[in-house]
């Protein structure tokens, strides 16, 4: 649950991840395992295993560690807010998305068992409504 709740409570993925809300919960699912609770608190690990640390030398906060996260995956910069296109030079009927970008519907998404979503996101797909 102390994990959930920091997740919950991030504010990087509040305020750095993209608003929609499909890779706002993709960064909250796909980190989740990354985190562990030691001596009651939450305790980041990066993909080998290894406990995440700050230059200060103690362990990374949430946030912190969420970023390196992020901005390990090899698309990682498209979950982040400000990543595509929008507003009135956006390509039209896109949902934002720039011209060329890999749109799909909400409900063709939700039709997609969890590894093709995550498949989705990491090839740099955009969610329309």
């Amino acid at each position: 649950m102390l994990v959930d709740r920091a997740l919950a409570d991030s504010a990087f993925i509040r305020d750095k991840v993209s608003k929609d809300p499909i890779h706002q919960s993709y960064v909250r699912e796909h980190f989740r395992s990354a985190f562990r609770v030691e001596d009651g608190r939450v305790v980041a690990f990066d993909s080998g295993g290894q406990k995440m640390f700050g230059t200060d030398g103690q362990p990374c906060d949430v946030d912190t560690a969420l970023a390196r996260l992020v901005n390990a995956l090899p698309n990682g910069q498209s979950l982040l807010a400000g990543s595509t296109a929008s507003g009135s030079g956006a390509a039209a009927g896109t949902g934002g998305a720039p011209a060329g970008a890999k749109v799909m519907r909400l409900s063709q998404f939700d039709a997609l068992s969890p590894a093709e979503q995550m498949k989705a996101i990491k090839s740099g797909v955009r969610i329309a409504e």
